[in-house]
């Protein structure tokens, strides 16, 4: 699958802190399918089958953002972010996705509690298109961790393979929503944020938990964390503990230990990611 896209974007500020954001695009997606097949001993016949017809379509966005925080090493300490974004798209696929997502940081010289609320969803006609569409996974780990698409095995889905696997599909929708909290504590860095004077590799650790739900129109939101229902989305959520390190100034790594709770036959999970904090 390959496309091109062209569009435009422009912004209008209402003070340093505020601003709305405009976009326009034109999209075409086209589709090549080649079947290849082998017996292991001979070179590959590869074959080009019959694919989809390509996609057009358009697509709007405006969005209200703010922005008064204040960074530090590894992710913001003080202040507050948002974004209220509608993102319309019309032609081959149809339908608009919202966006509502807000953090609050409350600094405690030199600790920081951190906060966050998100809503990301599609509406509309072509919202669960599983053609052309991937379905969203809140299990990213920068959305909710213990949950990683490549952490899922098949204890955690019984005698059910993985993919017809609940523990692993009610991590799929169309819509999702999460809440997020970290106490940040800065263990390295200057005399001013830090509880050590090692600015060289500054390092921040976070005891956090997160919960979220993801849900569509086939499996509708339940706000429960009865993960025993049929046919419906249940809350998934986890805590443990955040490290954060700033490589030079450069680059921002997060391993962590998170201990989900809607996975029975998991204890505890570990990761390792390329992302500052939220």
């Amino acid at each position: 699958r390959g496309g091109e896209q062209a569009g435009i974007s422009s912004a209008e500020p209402f003070s340093t802190t505020r601003r709305m954001e405009f976009g326009l695009a034109a999209t075409r997606l086209g589709y090549s399918t080649q079947v290849i097949t082998s017996n292991g001993y001979t070179q590959p016949n590869v074959q080009n089958v019959p694919s989809p017809p390509p996609l057009y379509y358009g697509s709007a966005s405006i969005a209200y953002v703010g922005d008064n925080s204040y960074s530090a090493f590894t992710n913001p300490i003080q202040g507050s972010r948002y974004r209220l974004e509608v993102s319309p798209i019309v032609g081959s696929l149809t339908y608009t996705s919202l966006l509502a997502d807000y953090r609050k940081y409350f600094f405690m010289r030199p600790l920081t509690f951190a906060v966050r609320g998100m809503h990301y969803g599609r509406y509309g006609g072509s919202a669960e298109d599983s053609l052309h569409l991937y379905p969203l996974y809140l299990g990213e780990e920068t959305l909710i961790r213990g949950y990683g698409f490549g952490s899922i095995l098949n204890n955690d889905c019984a005698a059910n393979p993985t993919l017809n696997c609940p523990a692993f599909q009610r991590l799929f929708g169309s819509r999702f929503a999460l809440a997020s909290a970290e106490l940040r504590i800065p263990v390295f860095g200057v005399p001013e944020y830090g509880l050590i004077n090692f600015p060289y590799l500054p390092l921040t650790v976070a005891p956090f938990f997160d919960a979220g739900e993801a849900w569509s129109s086939s499996r509708p939101a339940s706000f429960s964390t009865d993960i025993n229902q049929l046919n419906k989305s249940s809350i998934v959520m986890s805590a443990g503990l955040s490290a954060r390190i700033n490589l030079l100034g450069y680059a921002i790594f997060e391993a962590y230990a998170a201990h989900p709770f809607q996975r029975p036959g998991r204890g505890w999970v570990y990761g390792l990611q390329l992302a500052p904090g939220w």
